[in-house]
């Protein structure tokens, strides 16, 4: 479990990491909504859409961040979506390799080093007690 969330945890941080040195590009915000999650009362999903162009192919996208599952309560969506205004221009993040991958928001959440850090208290916390008892036994 502890390898688990580790793997996970510093997955996440290094793709962050990873994006960050992606080319920028400039993007135009041409739609936005939230929608609710299946079965899920007050949760919600964000979706912005952008245009940009690169080398004069045009591309749209809808990514904000890299983990997009995240959800949010309306008040925090309709917020945040309020910084985005159809039309407005915007710095993206855009893949190099495959420039119809783009983000909007690329940073380190605390949720990433969080999953990271319980994953190495359950790595550890494991080596500390199968150690323990692997001593008693000798005795």
């Amino acid at each position: 479990m502890g390898g688990f969330l580790s793997y996970i945890g510093l997955d996440l941080i290094k793709d962050t990491l990873d994006i960050r040195q992606w080319p920028k590009t400039t993007a135009v915000i041409v739609d936005k909504k939230y929608d609710t999650i299946d079965g899920m009362i007050d949760y919600y999903l964000p979706y912005v859409y952008y245009q940009y162009q690169l080398n004069g192919q045009h591309y749209t996208s809808d990514r904000i961040f890299l983990d997009q599952g995240d959800s949010f309560s309306r008040i925090k969506i309709e917020r945040m979506l309020e910084e985005y205004p159809i039309g407005r221009e915007v710095s993206v993040f855009y893949n190099p390799t495959n420039p119809a991958i783009a983000m909007l928001q690329v940073g380190l959440k605390p949720f990433y080093i969080i999953v990271t850090t319980v994953g190495c208290v359950f790595i550890f916390s494991s080596i500390w007690i199968f150690g323990k008892a692997g001593r008693r036994a000798k005795n």
